[in-house]
């Protein structure tokens, strides 16, 4: 084998693995996504996926679409090259259709793998948290941990900051 032709095959081999690690994130995040829905039985229509605008650190936000569409999963999905992790924006609406004021939160979604493990945060800040995507049990926890401090981010506090990660609103 020439040396142009090492070249070629090390240039492929890398790619190959870049987007055998892709589909595999974007897996974790599908199977997060779908079984935090299911754990929580969020209403049809209730979840929306928000796209990040690409700034750095705490800057990072996620929005809808400025057409007042939506995005699909994989539209609202982004790679950041900063952290190495893919990030999605969950919004949530809390409020039952016909009521007012509208009740929503929100949060990043952040997921790499590590040794095909799936590396999961909350947030840009967020402590990263490695889980089996095929443990049920794991993945009930974790579920279980979002929903608590999404309640939390309703609640009481001791100072004005929010659970890492959460954005709760509320809209007349």
């Amino acid at each position: 084998m020439s040396k142009y032709e090492q070249m070629y095959e090390a240039c492929e081999l890398t790619r190959r693995e870049w987007f055998a690690h892709r589909d595999r994130c974007l897996g974790y995040i599908t199977s997060l996504v779908n079984g935090f829905s299911d754990y929580c039985e969020i209403p049809y229509g209730r979840l929306t996926f928000l796209r990040s605008n690409d700034l750095s650190g705490e800057e990072k936000q996620y929005t809808q679409p400025d057409d007042g569409e939506r995005y699909t999963l994989m539209d609202a999905i982004k790679y950041d090259e900063e952290d190495g992790y893919w990030h999605l924006g969950i919004g949530i609406l809390l409020t039952p259709p016909g009521r007012l004021p509208s009740y929503w939160v929100s949060f990043a979604l952040c997921v790499t793998e590590n040794n095909e493990k799936a590396m999961i945060k909350i947030g840009w800040a967020g402590k990263p948290l490695e889980i089996c995507i095929e443990d049920s049990d794991q993945c009930a926890h974790f579920y279980e941990w979002v929903c608590e401090n999404i309640k939390q981010s309703f609640g009481p506090r001791k100072s004005t900051q929010l659970p890492i990660g959460f954005d709760a609103r509320t809209s007349a």
